[in-house]
């Protein structure tokens, strides 16, 4: 097999792979690893932020709350909140929100 064959076969399995998994997560599929940060709290971080707060004033407020973060750990950070909140999850649930106002 040639170099200019193999690279040519790499980007349509590349093609293939990204059309696959676009299609999966438009049916709604969950894609990756599982959550482990508990509904309840994921829940409380896309309210607070549907309510317009800053990511250090919501990792403030599970810190006031003794809230553990995803990983078992006592202290929350900005970084922690952006993570949960670009997950699929808190993505869905942004959306529905966002639609419900539309309708």
């Amino acid at each position: 097999m040639s170099s200019r064959s193999s690279v040519g076969s790499r980007n349509l399995i590349s093609a293939r792979t990204i059309e696959a998994l676009a299609a999966k997560r438009a049916a709604g599929v969950r894609l990756g690893r599982p959550r482990i940060c508990p509904d309840l709290v994921l829940s409380q971080v896309v309210t607070f932020r549907l309510h317009g707060w800053k990511l250090i004033d919501i990792a403030t407020e599970l810190n006031r709350l003794g809230t553990p973060t995803p990983g078992g750990g006592s202290c929350w950070y900005p970084s922690h909140v952006s993570r949960l909140l670009r997950t699929q999850d808190a993505l869905r649930m942004l959306n529905e929100v966002g639609n419900q106002g539309r309708g």
